[in-house]
């Protein structure tokens, strides 16, 4: 990881207890790091987006997730869908808890 970091131009640093940080200490190098490779390879971001549903096909008994269904109602089909949801321990930062209810619609057991 550090060194796809450092390849693409996010000099580091590590520091007591082997915690690693940019150099610059300002983690929005970090953030700008990984939308410069991710804009690179053709991946469209969609920030602030919410999701209300997957859109599945089930192909030979398993799920395949096909696009999404956002909350005004647009749909966005992909062959590649990321859902970074974040958990509900800090409901603070805006978690939902979303990424639990669209694995149970997958009907993946939740422990």
């Amino acid at each position: 990881m550090m060194r796809f970091f450092e390849n693409a131009g996010c000099a580091l640093k590590v520091e007591r207890g082997n915690r690693v940080f940019p150099v610059s200490d300002h983690s929005s190098d970090v953030i700008a790091t990984l939308s410069k490779a991710l804009k690179a390879v053709g991946v469209e971001v969609k920030l602030y987006t919410k999701v209300n549903s997957l859109i599945t096909d089930q192909t030979d008994g398993v799920n395949k997730i096909k696009g999404v269904t956002l909350e005004d109602g647009t749909i966005i089909m992909a062959e590649n869908v990321v859902l970074a949801t974040g958990g509900i321990s800090y409901p603070s930062t805006g978690s939902t808890g979303d990424g639990y209810r669209f694995a149970e619609s997958l009907n993946h057991k939740i422990v």
